[in-house]
């Protein structure tokens, strides 16, 4: 006995993409529209990553010292390196990002203090919300710089808080000197 097949049936509505809310249209022989397709075949899956997974992606965690270092996009950033960049749909430095996803916002006019000194550094633990100046103050051209760079000593006797320059002090000794040079 000899059973024979109907010819398939050709729709003019190809079968919907297979991903759940997607509603695009299947391509050749693939369950997946063309975007999913594609993204699957450039990162090895279909679903493009999530912001988090995306952050995670570039972090590096140091066993010593416990710093999530960014392995991503560094900005150009003085002498020390610059700050990590991060996208999430805006442009945000990557600890800003951290800190707001793993503890909360950041209150208005702070910023945020790398209490390890490092700045590529985005382990919300080691990140503190501070005032400008008191960021300035913590920083290493602040209070933990103890001398002038001609070795006078920053105590109260031998500092000037500048009013002109906000948290900017200058060495009464060296000043002595300098005023000396001139008047000579």
């Amino acid at each position: 006995m000899t059973v024979t097949l109907p010819p398939p049936i050709e729709s003019d509505h190809p079968a919907p993409c297979s991903i759940e809310g997607c509603a695009r249209p299947a391509q050749g022989r693939s369950a997946w529209c063309h975007t999913h397709y594609e993204h699957n075949r450039r990162y090895g899956r279909p679903e493009p990553l999530t912001v988090e997974d995306r952050f995670w992606v570039k972090v590096r965690i140091i066993p010593c010292g416990g710093c999530w270092e960014w392995q991503g996009h560094l900005t150009g950033g003085g002498g020390g390196g610059g700050y990590g960049g991060f996208t999430d749909g805006r442009n945000v430095y990557a600890h800003r990002w951290s800190y707001e996803h793993f503890v909360g916002p950041i209150p208005d006019r702070h910023q945020i203090d790398h209490l390890c000194r490092n700045r590529a550094c985005v382990n919300p633990l080691h990140l503190e919300p501070v005032t400008q100046t008191e960021n300035q103050l913590r920083g290493l051209k602040g209070l933990l710089v103890t001398h002038c760079p001609q070795g006078h000593p920053y105590d109260e006797a031998n500092t000037r808080w500048r009013k002109d320059r906000p948290n900017s002090r200058e060495c009464i000794a060296c000043g002595r000197t300098s005023r000396s040079k001139r008047t000579a």
